[in-house]
C-alpha cells in the first residue's frame, strides 16, 4: 500500500486465524506493555507474510497516550528456511534410527547426546540410561588406541579403527570403528560421531 492509501484509515491486513492474537497484543499493549509476538499479516495483494511484530504505546511528555507504535519484520524467508531446516532434521533422524549399525553421537566432555536402536540392541544399554553420561564402555587394553583415534578425529581427521568394546553385561565385542566431527551449518565443531559395527562372528 502506498501511505496515501492508509493515512487516516484502519489497515485491513490481519489474517482471520491470527484475529485472536492480534485483539491480545493490542490490549496488552494499550495496558502499557511492550509486546513481542511472531505473527502473519497480508499484503495488499494479499500474498501472506509471517512476521515478527514489536508494540508500544507512543506517550507525550505528560505521559498522556498519543498513540500505538508497531514495528513489523518480515521474516518469511527465515521460517521458511527453519522449516526446511526441520524437515532436513527430521529426515537424518528417520534415518539415523533406521540404521542397522550401532550409531552414538557424543558432545560436550564426551557424554553421549544420541545412540540409536542399533546401539541399545547391540550393546544392551537403553537410551535413557545414557543421555548426558559418559559410556564407560572401552576395556583397559585398548584405551591407548581409543584416546589416539580420539585425538586424531577432534582434530579433523575420518577416522577408521579394529577394536573391542563391552556391552553392558561386560560381553567384549570385536567392533569396526569409524569416527568424525559432527559440525554445524558455520563449521564450527558441535560434537563427534561414532559408527561401530559388530565384527565379533566374523573374527
Amino acid at each position: 500500500w502506498a501511505s496515501e492509501e492508509l493515512i487516516g484509515n484502519r489497515i485491513d491486513f490481519v489474517p482471520e486465524h491470527e484475529m485472536e492474537k492480534t485483539k491480545d497484543a493490542v490490549i496488552r499493549t494499550l495496558n502499557g506493555e511492550q509486546v513481542f509476538i511472531e505473527t502473519q499479516r497480508y499484503t495488499k495483494d494479499r500474498q501472506i507474510l509471517d512476521v515478527r511484530l514489536n508494540s508500544a504505546l507512543i506517550k507525550n511528555k505528560d505521559d498522556q497516550i498519543k498513540g500505538l507504535f508497531a514495528l513489523s519484520r518480515d521474516i518469511t524467508e527465515q521460517k521458511k528456511a527453519q522449516i526446511a531446516l526441520e524437515e532436513s532434521l527430521d529426515h537424518f533422524q528417520l534415518l539415523l534410527e533406521a540404521a542397522p549399525i550401532p550409531i552414538t553421537i557424543y558432545k560436550g566432555k564426551g557424554k553421549v547426546s544420541y545412540v540409536n536402536p542399533a546401539f541399545t540392541d547391540t550393546y544392551g544399554w537403553s537410551s535413557e540410561e545414557l543421555m548426558g553420561n559418559r559410556l564407560d564402555f572401552v576395556p583397559k587394553h585398548e584405551l591407548e588406541k581409543t584416546k589416539d583415534a580420539v585425538t586424531r578425529t577432534l582434530k579433523g581427521e575420518r577416522v577408521f579403527i579394529e577394536t573391542q568394546r563391552y556391552t553392558k553385561d561386560k560381553q567384549i565385542l570385536d567392533v569396526q570403528l569409524y569416527s568424525a566431527l559432527v559440525k554445524n551449518r558455520d563449521g564450527e565443531t558441535t560434537g563427534l560421531f561414532v559408527l561401530s559395527r559388530d565384527i565379533t562372528k566374523i573374527k
